[in-house]
C-alpha cells in the first residue's frame, strides 16, 4: 500500500502556528545593521518561520530577542521567499540559543 510522504515527521519537534513579535538583529544582504521588529508566525524548539521587511541573505546568523520572555537565541537563515504584502517570509534554523525562548513547551501536545 502507497503511504504519501508526510515532512512532519522528519521533524525534531512540533511547530506551533503562533504570532510572535521579535527582535531581529543581523547584517542585511548589502553589510548593513539590522535592528527590526518582526513576527515568528510558526516557531518550534529547532526554529521558527518569521515575517520581516529586509532582504537577509541564505546562510547568515541572525540574532533573535523574544521581548515577552526576555531570552534570545542565535538562529541561521534556511530559506526566504518574497510575500504578497511586500514582506520576506523567511525559515530559520536554531545555532545557539536559550532553552524557553518562546515560552512554549513543545513536549505538550496542547501548548
Amino acid at each position: 500500500m502507497f503511504s504519501p510522504f508526510d515532512p512532519s515527521e522528519l521533524r525534531r519537534s512540533p511547530r506551533v502556528d503562533k504570532r510572535i513579535p521579535i527582535r531581529v538583529v543581523t547584517q542585511s544582504r548589502d553589510g548593513k545593521h539590522v535592528d527590526e521588529i518582526a513576527h515568528a508566525n510558526q516557531v518550534s524548539s529547532h526554529g521558527l518561520r518569521m515575517s520581516i521587511g529586509v532582504d537577509l541573505p541564505t546562510g547568515s546568523e541572525v540574532e533573535i530577542h523574544n521581548p515577552a520572555t526576555r531570552l534570545s537565541a542565535r538562529f541561521r537563515v534556511v530559506w526566504a521567499v518574497p510575500a504578497s504584502d511586500g514582506s520576506r517570509q523567511m525559515g530559520l534554523e536554531l545555532v545557539e540559543g536559550a532553552e524557553g525562548l518562546w515560552g512554549i513547551d513543545f513536549s505538550d501536545p496542547g501548548s
